[in-house]
């Protein structure tokens, strides 16, 4: 453990109150989820791909399966999460998910020909699809997913982690080319949110799994001594350094690791080391009144204007710490989107919206274990 819980957290000038978890009870129980219905629409096909249709090549990547598997199981949508599921294997992960781990991105070839752009493999999917899996099983009662999360939760294992200087064998980004000369390991930090570091380590009794959520938080923490995140880090003996291709760069990866803060239940025990991560750009943001859309992690100079997605995903910090002129900008810019029917939002901001409504309305929380709690299984 990095840093123990206390109840009063103080963060740059704000107050964190460990209040209790939200009960979800207040949701009034299921409730439709329009906008969930509407990103389906627009980027769900009728055999679960997920396609990303500004890019010429019309990507489906394993994130954005992993992504609506997730968003479905929220929605106690069992169809669709085995139309996602089931085209995931299909296409990207021959022989199924528990025989291999799913290629990151599939489109198109030439014409009208689609098929695998890139066979390497993504952690950070691969983790969201085996826990998804396994709380499937669990809410659902279907057994067989959990065999299959457990199968891919070993498959992460033996082909996705290495031994990183200074934290021991950690999971990495992929399966090939994170690992550029002995010693040296790239790393993205948004790639381990710890409410799934803490749910795998909770299902498996292996001591690779038992030690992630702990290492996950200090690389995090030790990503951002500063309270920027970073999208990418490098990290050798001596330490964590800018990385070695994307430089000090905090923007569109890092932008989830303060979504995964925000969703990250109170009395995790190393939530309040990840607090200190981010508290600078939350800080800023709210002084702006707009979040950052790139800014450099070791000074804190930003640029560039946000794209409507990094309003979304700092709305759980922001309504946490009680950040008024980001909350007004983040209101503003739901209004705005809202009122053109939603028609500026990408396939990724679409995500980052879907995760952050979804917990701001109540749909569903993670526990101190990572376990994933939902409105649809409460009692009215």
């Amino acid at each position: 453990m990095i840093l123990g819980f206390l109840n009063v957290l103080f963060v740059a000038g704000f107050v964190l109150i460990a209040n209790p978890q939200q009960a979800l009870a207040s949701s009034q129980c299921t409730k439709p989820w329009p906008e969930l219905k509407l990103f389906e629409s627009k980027h769900v096909q009728a055999d679960g791909r997920v396609v990303d249709f500004s890019t010429p090549e019309q990507i489906t990547t394993s994130e954005g399966q992993s992504y609506a598997m997730f968003f479905a199981l929220v929605d106690n949508d069992q169809v669709r999460f085995k139309q996602l599921l089931d085209w995931t294997e299909r296409n990207l992960a021959p022989g199924g998910v528990a025989q291999s781990l799913p290629a990151w991105k599939w489109g198109r070839v030439r014409a009208n020909q689609f098929g695998m752009l890139d066979a390497n493999s993504a952690s950070d999917s691969d983790l969201w699809i085996a826990y998804n899996l396994l709380e499937a099983a669990r809410l659902w009662n279907m057994p067989e997913y959990k065999e299959k999360g457990l199968a891919l939760m070993q498959l992460i294992r033996d082909n996705e982690a290495g031994d990183v200087p200074g934290y021991g064998r950690m999971v990495l980004p992929g399966a090939v080319g994170f690992n550029p000369a002995p010693g040296v390991y790239r790393m993205n930090p948004s790639y381990l949110p710890l409410f799934l570091m803490r749910k795998l380590s909770e299902a498996h009794s292996d001591s690779f799994w038992k030690s992630q959520p702990e290492l996950s938080a200090q690389l995090i923490v030790n990503s951002a001594p500063k309270g920027y995140v970073p999208d990418w880090v490098t990290v050798k003996a001596d330490g964590i350094s800018a990385d070695i291709e994307k430089g000090n760069v905090g923007s569109y990866d890092a932008i989830r690791t303060y979504l995964w803060a925000g969703l990250t239940a109170r009395d995790e025990p190393e939530r309040k080391a990840l607090m200190q991560a981010v508290y600078a750009y939350m800080q800023l943001s709210n002084r702006l009144g707009e979040p950052l859309e790139r800014v450099d992690t070791s000074s804190g100079i930003w640029y560039g204007t946000a794209a409507p997605g990094f309003y979304y995903a700092l709305e759980p910090l922001a309504q946490e710490l009680r950040l008024s002129r980001l909350l007004l900008a983040i209101k503003a810019k739901h209004q705005e989107v809202k009122n053109q029917n939603y028609a500026q939002l990408s396939y990724y901001d679409w995500v980052l919206f879907l995760y952050a409504k979804g917990w701001v309305e109540g749909r569903y929380r993670f526990d101190k274990r990572g376990a994933l709690q939902v409105s649809w299984n409460k009692k009215c």
